[in-house]
């Protein structure tokens, strides 16, 4: 036996559709434009995604193409192949290892400012992966020019970037080399002894002989 109402229900059914039709119909120009829209934003969002990755892969291969110049010493070619990645591809991984590896040479060919100038360019931009070796290449460039204050904020901050313990404490520990090069043996000797009490022992036994060389007492012995 019917309940009450459902006689109705297939008459409500039916007057919904009919006012979903009507709306359709009176509004078709403006349901038309949202459909299009959404379909041009997709479509939009999709060039740009592939735009990016074209860019990528681009970069990443003209950056292996300078690299194989710098493998050869051809230093001269190599480094204006790689600046131009560098400057072509800026922000892409592939021009960022290309400040890298033009650092570097900078570094083997005796130009320590123009290397650490490279990667001044790049630090802020870099992809996360890349950023700890950026700036612990940047300390070592400011380690070679004497900028240890310098160097050990690089180094710092490479600990900083690092997802891996290993990589943190040894960037840690790079950085209370330079401190004792700046003179701040206090700053350094907190470091130390952080590393020499690591439960994994990593660099620990190092940390320990910096110890006793930064507390020894001048003149001290016999």
């Amino acid at each position: 036996m019917a309940t009450p109402g459902s006689s109705r229900r297939p008459d409500r059914v039916e007057e919904t559709s009919q006012r979903l039709g009507e709306f359709l119909v009176v509004h078709r120009v403006k349901v038309l434009a949202a459909v299009i829209a959404l379909v041009v934003l997709g479509a939009a969002g999709w060039f740009y995604r592939r735009s990016i990755e074209v860019k990528h892969d681009r970069a990443e291969a003209a950056y292996f193409r300078a690299r194989e110049v710098y493998a050869a010493r051809n230093y001269p070619l190599a480094e204006a192949d790689l600046r131009t990645v560098m400057t072509r591809y800026s922000g892409t991984p592939g021009g960022v290892m290309a400040s890298m590896a033009l650092a570097r040479m900078l570094y083997e060919t005796g130009k320590p400012a123009e290397g650490v100038a490279a990667l001044r360019d790049v630090a802020g931009s870099a992809p996360r992966e890349l950023r700890p070796e950026v700036y612990a290449l940047l300390g070592a460039g400011h380690e070679n020019l004497g900028q240890f204050d310098e160097a050990a904020q690089a180094y710092q901050t490479a600990a900083g970037e690092s997802r891996f313990p290993k990589d943190r404490l040894a960037h840690r520990a790079a950085a209370a080399r330079a401190l004792t090069g700046a003179g701040k043996k206090e700053e350094a000797l907190a470091i130390w002894r952080e590393l020499a009490e690591e439960p994994s022992e990593f660099l620990a036994s190092e940390a320990r002989v910096r110890i006793g060389e930064l507390t020894a007492q001048p003149g001290g012995g016999g």
